[in-house]
């Protein structure tokens, strides 16, 4: 039973760094991108309302879980 739940908990874990390794290449690819576009137009393009507003809401939210667990 002990070797069932095990593996399943290595199988979720790489799954769980698998998509993380993703995000953190798209993340790098987009930073690459955004340096080549102000290189290219030398216009930087600032955060709107709603992207501060979902930051915001982000780090309420973690501070929340982290909080209560």
């Amino acid at each position: 039973m002990a070797a069932i739940f095990y593996k399943n908990v290595i199988n979720i874990d790489k799954l769980t760094q698998g998509v993380t390794l993703i995000c953190l290449f798209k993340e790098f690819l987009l930073g690459i991108m955004e340096l080549y576009s102000i290189k290219k137009t030398g216009v930087v393009h600032g955060a709107n309302w709603h992207g501060k507003l979902t930051t915001c809401m982000i780090y309420v939210t973690l501070f929340v879980h982290i909080w209560w667990h």
